[in-house]
């Protein structure tokens, strides 16, 4: 088979299976037409009658309820009062770096409600997210008279806050008919995409085979075909060329052997005639030549002798003329192979294109397919997709946490909801009770009378100031210019300055007690404290004598060798090995010379650290300032004092804004602080903020809040006692936190919190 008619088969089988696909696509459409006019055919057959019927004709609706305990009276049955619930996270102390604090979305509450207070999910150290919230939790009713096995309730709750209308996810309340049908659907639409072919399988079932197989052997055999053409060709030729080579090969060694025995009879004859002249003395100069031109004379005249017959180009048939010309042998036959790449090129045209037109069909009306056999979606979207029984009534718990915004006082939440039925009728509900919540706030636990500052002020105060002038070892001549000796006096008198002419006070005295270390003799160190402490004064007399009454108001004191102040520094360090041993030594010493020798003596390399380290710091006068307010009679008196600062801190802590409000209160540790760290989940902090403040019943209660937080319980349970019996209202507050409502109900509380009203009553 040639090539060109090899090509036009596949040209054939190509368009046969093009117009073949092209029927089974017209047979699909068809048959979905015809499927959309059974459908359209069913429905005008439908009874009158629909599954949803005895919905219409009952008076029954979902109702809306408040759980059990949160009602708060009959001036507000149809609400109740949400607290604030918030994750909160201790944070680390010292981290107070996070400057990046969103303040949007906050309650501003500025009204009297129930509250617990805010706390804070801290998922970063460097930007906390402030995460208040509150947890809305209502009762969905739904009569038995409205639940039924053929249909299913969709409700579908909503959050109104302010103007907006803020949806949140449907319950979906079902029959056991109605699941089934939903179930059935979900089968019929596996089984369906089930027999969609994935386009990486075409290979393995869509693939022709058996043709590929006839493909493949049909080219094989046209490749045989075409090598035994060819090879005939060759073989006919060889036969033809053995045959005149057999035939010109024997007359052309028939006239060889002529030549040759001409050639011999005249070398005969002259050696004769040589042998002859020479026996008769002749001369036999040029006989052999002339009797080889004898030779060529005759044999190139005689055809005999000349003739030589080969394969001319002429004499060659026709049909074997190229392969003469151009010298083929067998081995110049070109043999062909089906290769890799030629059962690749067989295969991509032989797949089942009818069924892979069906298949791809089916994929793409996988949508319509979906609708077609699910009209009854499970929704994942949702709170909850549950079967009812029909013969009682279905109550659900509904629990929705909210973020708590500013403004936000109250909530409302209201319902919709429509049935749907198997036979594809349905019916809405008629519009349903509206709860109302109103919402705690955080700045009923703020205390106010704190934007009053009230200071205790006293006649008499002091301060105290170290000094270290440097010395020459062993003398007590004070050089101002000596090392940073100009930076210790400038210490000195600008703290008496700002005492004297900043603040207005009356400087009483000044004492100045000099000290030295411990190398030298205990003796002669005391006599040079006095000494160095009578050179200081002396410097200030002859400087600033003429403005400052440095006679009588410094007056000069020496202890001399500071054991006390070396005890003190050496506890404080953990690089001196023996640092145990060592302080024994001195608390039991009788002499300190001998006690610093034998310190010198057993724990040189200590010593070595002591003396480079520590010595310097005990050559050293400390000062202690004595002062008094001018005019004042009294020994103290209060003074108030209100802070407009002190009173945006509180707004903006009452706003949520509790970054910008702890840049502020931050400058004034107190209540209010502690009130802000607790809000920002620092629990650590506030605690250790408020065990150092007055115990006041805010105080306590909050102690008891962040007790709870730090799993101190036992602890914040004393608190809340404490500030219940300081304060009774926290008896009423403490049922509303929800930290301190979690002691009570833990710890059994209820009864003493009685009792201590009962007590606060008599």
């Amino acid at each position: 088979m040639k090539r060109e008619d090899c090509k036009r088969t596949e040209n054939n089988v190509e368009e046969k299976s093009r117009k073949h696909a092209i029927r089974s696509l017209k047979s699909i459409t068809y048959s979905i037409l015809t499927v959309g006019s059974i459908s359209l055919a069913v429905m005008s057959c439908r009874s009158e009658k629909i599954m949803t019927e005895a919905l219409y004709m009952q008076y029954k609706n979902v109702k809306l309820e408040l759980p059990p305990g949160d009602e708060i009276g009959d001036s507000f049955s149809s609400g109740g009062m949400l607290s604030e619930i918030v994750n909160y996270t201790n944070k680390e102390d010292g981290k107070s770096n996070e400057t990046t604090y969103s303040t949007t979305n906050k309650l501003d509450a500025n009204t009297v409600y129930r509250l617990n207070e805010v706390v804070v999910t801290s998922r970063s150290s460097f930007t906390p997210e402030r995460d208040g919230r509150v947890s809305v939790n209502f009762l969905v009713r739904v009569p038995k008279e409205l639940i039924s096995s053929n249909w299913s309730i969709t409700l579908s709750p909503q959050l109104l806050h302010n103007d907006s209308v803020v949806p949140l996810k449907d319950l979906i309340i079902k029959g056991e008919e109605f699941y089934n049908k939903q179930q059935s659907g979900y089968e019929a639409y596996g089984e369906y995409l089930a027999s969609i072919v994935d386009k990486k399988d075409y290979d393995s079932v869509f693939l022709d085979r058996k043709g590929i197989a006839q493909d493949i052997f049909d080219r094989q055999s046209l490749y045989l075909g075409l090598y035994k053409s060819e090879w005939n060709d060759m073989m006919d030729y060889q036969k033809w060329k053995k045959m005149m080579d057999d035939r010109y090969m024997t007359f052309n060694a028939k006239q060889e052997a002529n030549r040759l025995a001409l050639w011999h009879k005249y070398q005969r004859e002259a050696e004769f005639l040589k042998v002859k002249n020479l026996a008769t003395d002749k001369d036999t100069t040029g006989i052999s030549a002339s009797f080889n031109k004898k030779f060529e004379k005759r044999a190139g005249l005689l055809p005999q002798y000349r003739l030589k017959r080969e394969i001319k180009e002429k004499s060659v048939p026709r049909k074997f003329k190229e392969m003469h010309t151009e010298g083929h042998t067998v081995e110049d036959i070109k043999s062909h192979a089906v290769s890799e790449n030629d059962s690749v090129d067989i295969s991509k045209h032989r797949y089942f294109y009818n069924k892979i037109i069906e298949n791809e069909m089916k994929d793409s009306l996988k949508n319509y397919k979906f609708r077609e056999l699910i009209p009854y979606e499970i929704r994942k979207d949702v709170k909850l997709d549950s079967i009812a029984d029909p013969g009682s009534d279905f109550v659900y718990l509904y629990n929705h946490e909210y973020p708590v915004t500013a403004g936000l006082k109250k909530i409302r939440i209201t319902m919709k909801g429509h049935a749907r039925a198997i036979d594809e009728s349905g019916y809405t509900f008629p519009g349903m009770d509206t709860l109302t919540y109103l919402i705690s706030s955080i700045d009923q636990l703020i205390d106010t009378t704190l934007t009053v500052k009230k200071t205790k002020l006293y006649r008499n105060m002091y301060s105290l100031l170290t000094i270290y002038p440097k010395f020459a070892t062993g003398k007590a001549v004070f050089n101002v210019r000596h090392e940073n000796n100009r930076m210790q006096i400038d210490t000195l008198i600008n703290t008496y300055n700002v005492f004297t002419k900043e603040k207005g006070l009356d400087m009483d005295s000044v004492v100045m007690t000099a000290s030295t270390a411990l190398d030298g003799s205990f003796d002669n160190n005391a006599y040079l404290s006095k000494q160095r402490a009578d050179a200081i004064k002396d410097h200030l007399r002859r400087t600033y004598g003429a403005g400052m009454d440095i006679e009588n108001v410094f007056k000069v004191r020496y202890i001399g060798e500071d054991w006390n102040g070396l005890v003190r520094l050496l506890q404080k360090r953990d690089d001196i090995e023996h640092k145990g041993e060592i302080l024994h030594m001195i608390s039991n010493a009788t002499f300190p010379d001998a006690c610093e020798e034998e310190i010198k003596k057993q724990y040189k390399e200590d010593y070595r650290i002591i003396h480079d380290s520590i010595y310097p710091k005990l050559h050293k006068v400390e000062l202690a300032f004595n002062m008094s307010r001018p005019g004042m009679v009294s020994t103290d008196s209060i003074q108030s004092e209100f802070r407009s600062e002190y009173y945006e801190g509180l707004r903006l802590l009452k706003n949520r804004q509790y970054w910008e409000a702890l840049e502020i209160l931050a400058n004034y540790p107190d209540y209010n602080t502690a009130l802000c760290f607790t809000s920002m989940g620092y629990n650590d902090r506030a605690y250790n903020l408020l065990v150092q403040l007055e115990q006041t019943a805010n105080v306590n209660y909050l102690l008891a809040i962040v007790c709870y937080r730090l799993n101190k319980k036992d602890l914040a349970v004393e608190y809340l006692l404490k500030a219940c019996e300081l304060d009774n209202s926290k008896i009423y507050r403490a049922p509303r936190d929800m930290e301190t409502k979690n002691l009570i109900n833990t710890y059994k509380l209820k009864p003493k919190l009685d009792k201590i009203e009962a007590d606060a009553a008599i």
